[in-house]
């Protein structure tokens, strides 16, 4: 797991789910870990005494609590069996991304905000596909679609003065929503109209690199790269 994905998903927990001593069950939707440790996983993060974690997955294997046979149709948990839900990259893996964002509704009643992670970068990365990238007008596009309400927005960017490991070559997008207080249900294509979301109005103040602190700018691989050709130019 990248460190852009792990400070994301720490600061999501951080802030949208440890509001009081409930202890929260968290379902991890694409969990398994084919690269790496159990160590390299969101699971770490939630192993403490104010979360229940369960992995879930289509193949068994590291992290995978939960084996499903049916990408959209889960049989094997039962409806309401979760507080909030994660979906990391397999957002860009999905085939059928609408469906992906409907599908996780009756086993997280709750209006406890989600969290859907997708690399906005990176080259392709099949495993066992590789189908989206997204921009936050994007992941707000399938929000509306389900029926959701945004609660935060971003691609590339951090909170003013987060460390230089939120940035990375994966420009990672993430979309918090939660269920409306009055569900609508899925919007009706038909009578839909574009209404443009206010960006700077969702991603919770954070910021691009060039905004940061420069301490933060001259930390940077890009930084470091640039100086040292400036350097062997002066030689």
């Amino acid at each position: 797991m990248h460190e852009s994905s792990m400070l994301r998903m720490k600061w999501f927990r951080d802030n949208h789910l440890i509001a009081d001593e409930v202890k929260r069950k968290i379902i991890d939707v694409g969990s398994l870990c084919a690269e790496g440790g159990i160590r390299d996983t969101y699971r770490q993060l939630f192993d403490d005494g104010r979360f229940e974690y369960t992995g879930l997955d289509m193949i068994e294997g590291p992290n995978v609590d939960v084996a499903v046979r049916q990408p959209y149709k889960w049989s094997e948990i039962a409806d309401g069996s979760f507080d909030a839900a994660i979906i990391r990259s397999g957002v860009r893996t999905c085939g059928v991304p609408v469906a992906d964002h409907r599908r996780d509704g009756p086993y997280c009643p709750s209006r406890r905000p989600d969290l859907r992670h997708c690399p906005n970068g990176l080259g392709r990365h099949r495993y066992p596909v590789d189908c989206w990238r997204y921009y936050s007008d994007g992941m707000v596009a399938l929000a509306r679609y389900a029926g959701l309400e945004v609660v935060h927005v971003s691609t590339d960017e951090a909170p003013y003065g987060a460390p230089v490991g939120w940035y990375g070559h994966w420009r990672d997008c993430m979309l918090v929503a939660r269920k409306p207080s009055e569900p609508s249900g899925p919007i009706d294509p038909a009578a839909y109209h574009c209404i443009p979301a206010r960006l700077d109005e969702l991603n919770s103040g954070f910021v691009t690199l060039n905004k940061q602190p420069l301490r933060t700018r001259l930390k940077t691989d890009k930084a470091l790269r640039l100086l040292k050709n400036a350097l062997l130019h002066k030689r």
